[in-house]
């Protein structure tokens, strides 16, 4: 008697501790896998296996005693698949009675195989559930039939095991029933089309730089000789005629230099005039006069060149434009070298665009490319251009920082030479969708190596 109850304490004992580990699992997955490995607690077997119903008909074998993954395409797992959906589809009963199988209880092409899968005795245990979805069937193999008492045993578990997998899957399913419902509406049918289309829309690819009207094709005004600048004589941007004097540089060492060639060459006529009044007695005065005539010639040109240089010193506009420099303060008393750029001189009527495109906002630019200039004096308007090249390769822009060069001529009335405002560049046509993930996809490209 004493040895009947220590069992039933322990069949009891091993149920509850069944149920709490069942139900106090952390995910469905984990209650599956204890459900098939630890009802071995309550009685003996040799296999056990979840067989759970999919929401798109039909079902699958998810879990199996002793195994921590199923291989959905094994040849056990497909034939077990097979014998479920039979069992299912033949008697609408089996979705809630346990019942003992056997070969006989299937047809020939199931039961053919059963000796190579399974053990002679196979018990259908239904999980109930308080409601949609079904959780599902566990399947207990073993050598020995199952005997009533362990049956009702297991019933009992079923119970429990059902309502845990139950609350697992309807949380999934109400999930995936709501997309659903949502998915079947019209309006959300609609919508999504018409945002796939939307992003779909082919735009031209654009980017907005800075930009400024420039001459065309400028004079360089560069300094003549190695001196500081003495005057500027006119103002930035002044419209200036052939001829006229723009800025001096300081002519102190140049006529130094030549009051010395002009004494120098005083000296050498002098020499050649004495070694000629001597030739006519002395033989050495007159071989003489040969080099001290070349002398004189040496000491004409030199003199001849620092006359032509002070005049140069004083540089003058080779044709009508207008002057293009900063500021006459930055320039008065700067020492310079010859050949250093210290104007422009531009015809107004001659202008371009010039803009300067960031590696980073690049795109694809093919010559012709429209463009079109929003000046910082007029934002409300625009003035179309079209591009004629860019630089290969990237320079340091005023604005600082590496860019490329662009470089176009107006389609239209040009604005004011020297004028400054943003350029909006166009490309090649491209999906919404691509301007929408262009700069992220750059980003990440950076941020990641790529």
């Amino acid at each position: 008697m004493n040895a009947s109850v220590d069992a039933r304490a322990d069949l009891l004992a091993g149920l509850l501790s069944l149920a709490r580990d069942v139900s106090q699992a952390r995910s469905e997955d984990l209650a599956a896998y204890a459900i098939v490995n630890q009802t071995f607690q309550l009685l003996p077997y040799h296999l056990a296996l979840l067989w759970q119903p999919s929401d798109v008909g039909g079902g699958r074998v998810t879990h199996a005693s002793g195994l921590a993954r199923i291989e959905g395409d094994s040849p056990f797992v497909l034939w077990m698949n097979a014998l479920a959906a039979h069992r299912i589809k033949q008697l609408p009963e089996a979705r809630t009675q346990a019942a003992a199988l056997g070969p006989a209880d299937f047809p020939e092409r199931l039961a053919s195989q059963w000796s190579e899968w399974l053990p002679a005795h196979l018990l259908w245990l239904p999980l109930p559930s308080p409601g949609e979805p079904w959780p599902g069937v566990m399947c207990l193999a073993r050598a020995t039939p199952f005997e009533p008492h362990e049956v009702a045993l297991l019933q009992e578990a079923a119970i429990f095991h059902g309502h845990a997998l139950w609350g697992w899957r309807r949380q999934h399913r109400n999930l995936r029933a709501r997309l659903r419902k949502r998915w079947s509406s019209r309006r959300l049918r609609f919508g999504v089309l018409a945002l796939s289309l939307l992003l779909l829309l082919p735009l031209r690819m654009s980017v907005v730089v800075s930009g400024e009207v420039v001459a065309l094709a400028p004079l360089v005004l560069a300094a003549p000789a190695d001196a500081p600048i003495r005057a500027v004589l006119v103002r930035p941007n002044q419209a200036v005629k052939t001829g006229q004097a723009l800025f001096a540089l300081d002519d102190t060492g140049v006529r130094n230099r030549l009051a010395v060639a002009t004494k120098s060459l005083d000296i050498a006529r002098a020499d050649w005039l004495r070694s000629s009044q001597k030739g006519f007695s002395d033989d050495g005065s007159r071989a003489d006069v040969a080099a001290l005539s070349a002398r004189i010639e040496e000491k004409q040109a030199e003199l001849a060149y620092l006359g032509e240089l002070v005049q140069r010193l004083t540089v003058k506009a080779p044709a009508d434009g207008v002057v293009v420099f900063s500021d006459p303060l930055d320039l008065v008393g700067k020492p310079v070298v010859t050949g250093e750029h210290i104007m422009t001189l531009a015809d107004p009527a001659r202008v371009a665009l010039q803009a300067w495109l960031p590696p980073a906002d690049a795109i694809a630019l093919m010559p012709g490319a429209q463009m079109s200039l929003s000046l910082h004096t007029a934002p409300l308007a625009s003035v179309p251009a079209t591009l004629d090249g860019s630089s290969y390769e990237t320079e340091t822009a005023p604005e600082g920082g590496s860019a490329y060069r662009l470089r176009g001529h107006f389609t239209g009335q040009p604005p004011q030479l020297g004028l400054k405002g943003t350029v909006r560049l166009y490309g090649e046509r491209a999906p919404l969708a691509y301007h929408m993930l262009r700069r992220p996809l750059a980003a990440l490209r950076r941020l990641i190596g790529l």
